[in-house]
């Protein structure tokens, strides 16, 4: 079970415990839609299965998860629920994907009730790591430029990044296209300019998911006292922030 998951999880029941209707948006293979719906939440999950990963595959998985409560998308398109329909829409790992975030935040708030809530976790321009290419720094220069290439061609011949079966032009090539067409790097406040068009931001919980993965874990749990200390929210939020990306809640507009 992955720790964002659970944490997700956690963190929705803060503001609204189970029942509710609880939205997994890009859900992928469903995990965490599946482990809504063992917390007493009313799931679905909706994904374009289309991009990054065996997205066919994922759809398969996520059918038998959840059954036909996972629901393939268009991302053009309507998505196939009433307006004000779920109470939670929760994202992990998503918005990085969202070419046009206008669109699908306009979306989503059409679904999600007047007070109801957005809780989304994503990498934004500011972490230090590119978790697709699985290199650091390359991301944070201009997309295509030759600074650009010759970095991820100097981090892959250190052993850094994925398909080591690839030539270097060709996984040049394919680094290339995730970076100008598959993950988009903004930075947070940008994020959050698209989404308070339609809710509130009601925190920037990167201390919440510091704090939920140090108790968790068998050797900083024993700090765990430390994160408790007064003080300690903006050095968190800082260190997520260039570690693993933006955990925002927000509410929906009346």
């Amino acid at each position: 079970m992955s720790l964002n998951h659970s944490f997700i999880i956690d963190l929705a029941g803060r503001y609204l415990p189970p029942p509710g209707r609880f939205l997994d948006f890009g859900c992928g293979t469903a995990d965490l839609a599946a482990l809504a719906v063992d917390h007493g939440y009313d799931a679905y999950g909706v994904d374009t299965f289309l991009g990054v990963g065996d997205s066919s595959e994922n759809l398969t998985i996520a059918t038998g998860r959840i059954g036909s409560r996972a629901i393939a998308i268009d991302p053009n398109k309507p998505m196939p629920f009433a307006d004000g329909f779920f109470d939670i829409v929760a994202s992990n790992q998503v918005f990085e994907h969202v070419s046009e975030l206008d669109g699908i935040c306009r979306e989503i708030a059409r679904v999600t009730r007047p007070g109801g809530f957005l809780l989304a976790l994503m990498p934004t321009s500011e972490v230090l790591w590119e978790d697709h290419l699985k290199m650091p720094w390359v991301h944070r220069l201009p997309v295509g430029s030759e600074r650009q290439r010759m970095l991820l061609k100097a981090f892959r011949r250190m052993g850094f990044g994925t398909a080591r079966q690839a030539s270097d032009d060709e996984w040049l090539n394919r680094a290339d296209a995730i970076l100008r067409g598959e993950v988009f790097h903004r930075p947070v406040s940008e994020y959050v300019s698209a989404f308070s068009k339609h809710f509130r931001l009601l925190a920037e919980d990167e201390p919440a998911w510091a704090r939920y993965r140090i108790k968790r874990h068998p050797l900083l749990k024993r700090g765990f006292a430390f994160a408790e200390l007064p003080g300690t929210d903006s050095l968190m939020r800082q260190a997520v922030r260039r570690a693993a990306g933006a955990v925002l809640v927000l509410q929906r507009l009346p």
